[in-house]
């Protein structure tokens, strides 16, 4: 698993290195051989789902890839937790390293791409509003609850709370 934790590291490096597309397509290849040695969909890690829901947006323009890849990744991050309350309830430190705050943080800001927040030089992906009935909750919730439960298990990220208030200013949802 900390080998994974690197090359998962490594490839979140690359993709934040800039904007060249050579770079980009470096990465997707990269993600489809990992995704390769995987025997099954249930057996991708949560992180190397979000670099593909990223993928799918930036390289292939495509939101509702990016959503259905997003809630996969929320999903399986979520039972990785579940999964270690019931075998580590003793160990509060190893909970936090499997919660793993900057992966959620990163989870969430992707949810939030779908209702025009982050970026206002940018118009939102065009499919703003997932209308697929497998999605229980809309993406500017699934990004609230993320943040929400970064802030209460890390309380002085600061990052997260500004990122909670802007959202929430923009929808005039402040009071809460």
């Amino acid at each position: 698993e900390t080998f994974q934790d690197a090359l998962f590291g490594a490839l979140y490096c690359q993709m934040a290195k800039g904007e060249e597309k050579l770079l980009w397509e470096d990465v997707e290849q990269q993600v489809e051989f990992l995704v390769a040695v995987q025997e099954t969909r249930r057996d991708c890690p949560a992180e190397l789902i979000l670099i593909q829901a990223v993928l799918s947006l930036k390289l292939h323009q495509n939101p509702s890839q990016h959503l259905r890849l997003l809630y996969d990744a929320k999903e399986k991050h979520a039972q990785k937790l579940r999964d270690h309350e019931n075998f580590h309830r003793h160990h509060l430190n190893h909970y936090y390293i499997t919660f793993n705050p900057d992966f959620t943080l990163r989870m969430a800001q992707e949810f939030l791409k779908h209702v025009y927040v982050l970026d206002k030089s940018q118009p939102p992906p065009a499919s703003s509003s997932s209308s697929s009935p497998s999605l229980r909750i809309s993406p500017m919730e699934s990004g609230l609850q993320l943040l929400q439960q970064l802030q209460s298990l890390v309380p002085g990220h600061l990052e997260a709370f500004i990122l909670t208030i802007k959202v929430l200013m923009e929808v005039n949802r402040w009071n809460e």
